[in-house]
Formats: structure tokens, sequence, C-alpha cells
């Protein structure tokens, strides 16, 4: 007898084990035998005496792998006889086939937010695809199709290490209900979760539920999924407050549409040009209608409003400072910071004006028109303002920080350095950066002005590149007399102070601000972070030298191209703008010119008829701290963008310090237009070691492990003393300080779970002089215990040279292994990079269990007891 595996489709080992017992015709017992490797897979079967027809029978295993029916056959022959093949036989795999075990929650979703998340448990992988069934009856759910839910699902399925992908893109489910979608689960796979899209409606219709139902092809047991919320939370909304003249209180009422289920947490920001302790200095909260006023309810910046609340009240103190600074704004931001379901949601905003009632000290102003200086105008020191007055019709004279008389504009000239005093007409004011500006209006009259910061909350000032006043107060020193609350007309003069329409090399012949691209990725345009906040080292003119630089936001990123194929962008000369080498040599001077280069057949965009279009990558440096991490290089088709607009038009938009200096367009695939900039980044100090530049902010969770098992761990690091800590994971926001060591901790309250697998998170520190630091890692949650994998087949044994264990999955690496046998420790190991773990020599003793734990790196503990014979 022989089995041959290329006569039929089933297989040795898997299929069927090669076992055989054969009997006669009338069941009589001729004999086992095992057809294996070891002996070419056939055995001699000895034929009792007078008897012509034997039966054979051949074990089938069960591999748990559903593959579908399978044939088999078995071959025989005779003394001096070919050999003669059986007639197919059929080996079902039915009761193989996969079926739905459990369909839990993954998470909750949220209206404009979180996708509603589940957990899909099959029995059995296969080596064939499977379709699977969903089934949405929204006579079963409180959330209903297109009002609710959009119908859109997302399929993960775990890999081979233990992490999730996506497959199969958008599913839809059909239109009329029961709405259904078919989903095809890969060979393999049996881990598979699932993330239906929720519809922000923008009305408040509390929490919901959504279930479903599912079903594998060829199956009828249709399994029902837990019913998920979908969280509905309404928002606050705020009344617009009267007008209040100095030294009065200004107002707010913040409302809901319905009752907080829970107690309400909420941030309290003022922004506007008012400025605190000059403008308004008191803050306080009413709870009953604005009756009684005080601030026992709010810690540390938040307003805690009461289970049932439907308003509540803010005001503000105003000052009267008898200066006049005319209409101040303050705006009043409410920022919900409560995660519990049917609470409240969201971030609102609503201004009021403070009105100054005291009457201006100076001869003539211009209030609220904007001009743009260049430093080359300014005929000063590089790192100087100086200002020329021509007049001295206008009585100024400037003081230093001690009060000491330094010069007056009698002398034609003077420089400020650095912050002083000024006085004007007999008022001193304090003074940060200020310069003159001539300009020339439509008839052709010159005018000059000093432009004074005063503590008037101009956004004046003068940086390292172009420079921007928005004109609080502008006192004239020479030219015809202007009338109060006149507006001037601007126009491009001889000063120096045009702008071409494409190129700025006027207006950055001398600056230090330098340009790379940067797309809009979420539609509200470019933004930016200040040089003072970023703190991040790097080389955007790839000159070999990294300074402290502004930066793009976490939302938006930079268009790059990895020439060296490094995974890295190193600097800027792998972006386009002042980094990018020309053809020629030269450098570029702007990012437009840098990428329009590439322009191959020069109809004014790059996109796929241009080389290097699918070279180009988006970076978005989403920890923000200047170094490309994994994952942060995007590819153009990741982002569905089909192609790049050259045509650019010149901005004057400031963002943060950084000039969006030329104004352009990409489209992607659905056809959408999006906005991308030429951004001139200010430049800081020059940085030899990069780690100067680093934030030195540490961090850790309990015992610095970065797996955990504990849904609200501990987390904790060292900052500088009395550092504001902002917390960010699992979309909340958490706010602590350290204390006079500089060492903080925080723990993840009760109400605020991790999710199961990678939660990431971010830190920012902000110390005392309002420098800011930010850092972000991973965090993962694991609490499935690990498995006692023995490698012993035959079990234990007195005198084993060795107990271990084998097969483990990528998580298990560095699980602590512990074998004790009574109170006696045989050995401690951990689990190797390979999967496995091993004890030479236990020495164990027979009659008494031997007792193993495993202990993962998260905490979770498996503990089993083994018997050890002699």
């Amino acid at each position: 007898m022989a089995f041959n595996d290329a006569g039929h489709t089933a297989s040795h080992g898997s299929d069927y084990s090669g076992t055989i017992h054969v009997y006669t015709s009338a069941g009589a017992w001729v004999g086992a035998y095992d057809l294996n490797a070891s002996n070419g897979y056939k055995a001699s079967v000895k034929v009792p005496a007078g008897i012509t027809d034997l039966h054979v029978n051949a074990e089938v295993l069960n591999d748990n792998v559903y593959e579908g029916n399978e044939s088999f056959v078995i071959y025989g022959h005779g003394a001096e006889q070919d050999w003669v093949k059986s007639n197919d036989s059929t080996i079902h795999d039915s009761p193989d086939k996969p079926e739905i075990t459990t369909i839990t929650q993954e998470r909750e979703g949220k209206e404009g937010g979180s996708w509603v998340g589940y957990n899909l448990d099959i029995n059995k992988t296969s080596t064939t695809d499977t379709t699977v069934t969903l089934r949405f009856d929204d006579s079963l759910n409180q959330a209903q199709y297109g009002s609710d839910y959009t119908g859109k699902i997302h399929v993960y399925t775990k890999d081979a290490e233990g992490g999730w992908s996506r497959i199969g893109g958008d599913y839809f489910m059909s239109g009329s209900s029961p709405h259904t979608a078919d989903i095809t689960i890969p060979a393999g796979k049996s881990g598979v979760r699932l993330f239906v899209e929720p519809v922000n409606d923008s009305n408040v219709e509390s929490n919901e539920t959504l279930k479903f139902d599912a079903v594998t092809e060829g199956s009828s047991n249709w399994v029902t999924s837990d019913a998920v919320a979908l969280l509905d939370k309404s928002a606050w909304m705020i009344s617009e407050p009267a007008y209040a003249n100095e030294g009065e209180w200004l107002t707010w009422e913040a409302t809901l549409a319905n009752p907080s289920t829970g107690t309400s947490w909420t941030k309290i920001n003022v922004h506007g040009d008012a400025t605190h302790g000059s403008s308004w200095n008191a803050f306080e909260a009413s709870f009953d209608g604005g009756e009684t006023w005080g601030a026992t309810r709010y810690y540390d910046g938040y307003v805690i409003v009461p289970a049932g609340s439907t308003s509540f009240h803010v005001r503000s103190k105003s000052v009267d400072d008898s200066t006049y600074k005319g209409e101040n704004e303050v705006t009043l931001e409410l920022i919900e910071h409560s995660s519990n379901a049917g609470i409240v949601s969201g971030t609102t905003t609503q201004s009021g004006y403070i009105t100054d009632n005291d009457e201006p000290e100076i001869s003539a102003y211009i209030f609220g028109q904007d001009y743009s200086v260049v430093r080359g105008d300014l005929n000063g020191p590089a790192d100087n303002t100086q200002l020329n007055f021509s007049s001295a019709s206008t009585k100024v004279t400037f003081y230093d920080s001690n009060d000491t008389l330094i010069g007056d504009n009698a002398s034609n000239e003077y420089v400020i350095e650095s912050a002083q005093k000024v006085e004007i007409n007999g008022t001193q004011y304090t003074v940060q950066y200020d310069f003159n500006i001539q300009i020339q209006d439509a008839s052709g009259n010159i005018y000059t002005f000093a432009v004074i910061d005063v503590d008037m909350n101009s956004d004046g000032y003068m940086g390292q590149s172009s420079s921007v006043e928005d004109g609080q107060l502008i006192i004239q020193v020479d030219g015809p007399d202007v009338p109060l609350n006149t507006t001037l007309d601007y126009v491009v003069d001889s000063f120096d102070n045009s702008i071409d329409s494409y190129r700025y090399e006027d207006l950055y012949a001398e600056s230090s601000a330098i340009t790379p691209l940067v797309l809009d990725l979420d539609g509200d345009g470019v933004e930016t972070i200040s040089v003072d906040v970023s703190k991040i080292s790097y080389d955007l003119d790839a000159d070999g030298t990294s300074n402290i630089t502004g930066w793009a936001n976490s939302d938006d990123g930079f268009l790059v191209w990895d020439i060296n194929q490094d995974g890295l962008i190193n600097d800027g000369s792998e972006m386009f703008g002042a980094g990018t080498d020309l053809a020629d040599g030269t450098k570029a001077n702007d990012g437009i010119e840098a990428l329009a280069q590439h322009d191959l057949n020069e109809d004014g965009v790059i996109d796929l008829h241009d080389a290097i279009f699918d070279q180009l990558d988006v970076w978005v440096d989403s920890n923000m701290d200047g170094i490309t991490d994994p994952g942060e290089l995007k590819t153009l088709a990741e982002l569905d963008i089909t192609s790049i607009s050259l045509g650019a038009v010149a901005s004057e938009e400031m963002d943060n310090g950084n000039l969006l200096g030329l104004m352009s367009s990409y489209t992607k695939s659905d056809g959408t237009v999006h906005e991308y900039a030429d951004v001139w980044f200010e430049q800081g100090e020059e940085v030899n070691d990069a780690s100067e530049a680093s934030p030195h902010t540490y961090l850790s969770t309990e015992e610095n492990q970065s797996t955990t098992n504990d849904p609200h761990p501990n987390f904790e690091g060292d900052a500088a003393p009395w550092a504001k800590v902002e917390f960010s994971i699992v979309g909340e926001t958490f706010v602590t300080r350290a204390d006079e060591h500089g060492d903080w901790k925080f723990t993840l309250p009760p109400d605020s779970t991790l999710t199961k697998g990678e939660n990431a998170f971010t830190v920012k520190i902000t110390d005392t002089d309002n420098n800011t630091e930010f850092k972000a890692g991973i965090v993962t949650l694991d609490t499935t215990p690990p498995e006692i994998l023995l490698e012993n087949e035959n079990g234990l044994h007195e005198g084993d040279t060795f107990i271990g264990g084998s097969d483990y999955n990528s998580w298990d690496v560095g699980a602590t292994v512990t074998i004790m046998q009574g109170d006696m420790e045989i050995g401690e190991t951990k689990i190797q990079e390979d999967g496995s773990w091993k004890i030479d020599n236990p020495n164990y003793q027979s009659g008494t269990d031997v007792t193993i734990c495993i202990t993962d790196i998260a905490g979770n503990s498996s503990i089993d007891d083994f018997s050890v014979g002699s």
C-alpha cells in the first residue's frame, strides 16, 4: 500500500496522518500500518490465506483550517504487479468552515469625530478568502442610516506582528433597510475590526446606539453585535455681550440646548487685543443666573458646572487706565473637557468690546491701517530699529529702563536697541520695537510717521526680516497735517517699500528668514508656529548650519523630495525653497522657483506628466520635533494629490511671525482645490549641537514601560520648576504643574480610559518664562495574558536536560518566565527575540508539580502547574 500526494489534493500531515487500518471484507482485523517519510509512505500488508477482498481505512486529521473539500486516493499492488490507483474519496471540510463567534465593542463613536468601532471574532482561519455579510436593521437601532451614520465602513485585519492593517478600501451599505454590505476577509485572517462612519448633523439628539448582524458565506448562524454608543453631546452657546466702558464688567451667558447629564469641566480662555492687567484684571462666574458671583468653582482654568445645568454666566472686569487706547476686543473661549457621554462637547467663542472713554493725548494719529516696512529702509544697524525725526514740532524723548534720559528727537536721529521708555508731550510710555515709516498718498504728498507700540496692544514688531505694523497708534512727525481718524491711501512709492507681484528679492535681500513650500492638508489654511515656540533646530537653507526656526503646524506638511532615498528629510536641500539647488548651481530664491525647474513640459503644473511627480512626498511632522519619524512621509497618492499649480500670487499675510509670501494651490483626485504657500520661516539663534534645542522633558509610564495592562496608567517626568504641563491622550488634554523640583506626575482619571493597542500622546511643557517644549510618544494597552507553550513534548520528567517553550509572538518578547517547584525557584529567564525561552538542567524532582509563571512587559500573567514524572 502507498500514498502519493501528487495523486490527490489532500496533504500528508495536515489532512491525513498516514495511518491505515486494514480489515477483511468480513470485518476481521488484519493490522495497523503507518505510512510516513521514513518508509517512503509505503507499507507491506500481509493478506491472510483465502482472502480476496480487503477494506482499508485511512485516518483523517482536523487542522481547524477551512480549505474546502479535498480528493484522496491510495495505491496498491501485489507481487509482480503494477501499481493500481483507487477511486477518488473525498475529505469533507465543512466542519472547519469559518464562523463568526462574537462581535464586541471596540470603541464608541462621536458625531463629527471618532467612527463607531467593533471587534469581529472568527473561530477559524481559511486558506481562501471569506465573505462576511453585514446587516444593519434601523428598526432595531436608535441611530439611523443617513442621519446618524453614512453607511461607509472601514475594515482592518491583524497581521503576524499583531498590528492592524486596513483592507478593501471603502465598503458601503445598500441604501434600503435592512442595509447590507459584503466584506472580504483575506485568507489566513481571523481577527477583524470594523469602523462605521458617523454623520454630524449639527442636531443634538443625545447619545444613540448602533448594532448589526453578521454571518459568513454559506452559514445561517447570524451573530448580533454589541450595541455601541454614538455620542451626540451638546456644545455651549455664548451670547454676545454688550459693550462695556472702561471700569465696567463685560458679561457673557453660556447656554445649552439640553441639560447636561453630568458635571461639566469647562476650560476658560480669553483672547483678543485686550491685555490682562492693563485692559481687564478680574474674572468671575455665576451659576444662578447672575444673582451671585464668585470663583468658588473655578479650578486651574476650569469652571466646574453642576450636572443638570443649562447655563452659566462669565464676566470680566475692565480696567480704567486713564490712557486712550481705542476700542479693545475681548474674546471668551469655552473648551469642554468632560469625557463622559451626554455632558458637553466642543469649543465655542464669542467676542465682547471695551469702549475707551479717554481722550487721545497726541496731536494726530492714524488708527487701523496696515503698513509693510523693509529693514533696509531704516538705514540702521542690522539688529536695531532707527527712528528718523525731521521735525522737532512733536516733542519725543527717550529714557532707558532706569528712567534716565538718553536722547530726544531734537538730535534728528535715535537708535533703540532694546525695550525703552518714551515720553510724548508729557505722557510716558514703554516702547518695545518702534520704527518710522514714510508713505506717499495718491496726490504725491509724503508723510513721515513714528510707529509707537506704547503698550497700547499694537501688533507692531520689528524682526530681522519683513515687519508689519497694524498701527494702533502712529504719530506724525513730518509732512502735511493729518486730520483725526484719517486713513491714508498706501501707494507703491519710491521708498523701496514696493513688492514685486512674484519675486521677493527686494524684501528679503538681507533677511534671515528661509523659505520652503508648505501644504494646507486640513482645509483651515497654512498654519505655522513661531520661532519662539517651535524650539526646532533645522538646516532649512542647507548651508551646513542649523538654526532654531519657525515651523509648519502638525496638521500641515512640507512638500519634499527624498533625494538619497534614506527615508529622512535631512535638510532644506530635500525641500523646495531657499535650500534647493538650481540647475545652474545657484540656490533658488523661493519655493515656487525651486519646484518650477521640474516642469519639463512647461504647462504650469507639476503632475504625472513630470518625471519628479512620483518622487514627491509630503512630510507631516506630527510631533513637531524636526525629525522625520516613521509614518510621517506621505506619498502624493496617499493624500489623493493629482497636480500642483506653479501659478502664485504675492501675499503679505503673517502667521505667528512667519510670512506666507507666495500663495498657490494643489488639486486632489476629487477635483477639490486646496492651498499651499511659500513660507518665509523666521530664523533664531544658530545651534551647533542639536541637543541644545531638544526638549529636556523626561517622560515615563510606570516602571518606564511603554506597554501596560493598566487602562489608567501613571505618567511622570521632569521639567522646569512650576512649569505648566499639558498632557494630551485619548482625545483629551489634562493640565497639571511641576513642583518646586521640576517633578510632575499625572494619572489618567477613571472616566478616561486607554483603548486596547497603541495610544498616542503628546506633552507640552511651558515654563514660567513662557518657553515651550513638546514631546510625543505611544503607550500600548495590552490586557491579554501570554500563553504557556512547552517544548517538552512528552511532559516533564526528573532528569530533563532543559525546560523551555517556543512559537511566541513578537509582542511576547521580553516577558519574564519563572519556574518554581514548591518553595524552590528552579530558574528565571525571558522570552527571546526568536520567540523562545529555555532553562538548562532544571533539576526538578518527580512527585511534586512544577509551577510556570509568565509575566509579559505589560504586567499580564499566566500561571499553570505541570506534573513531573520519574
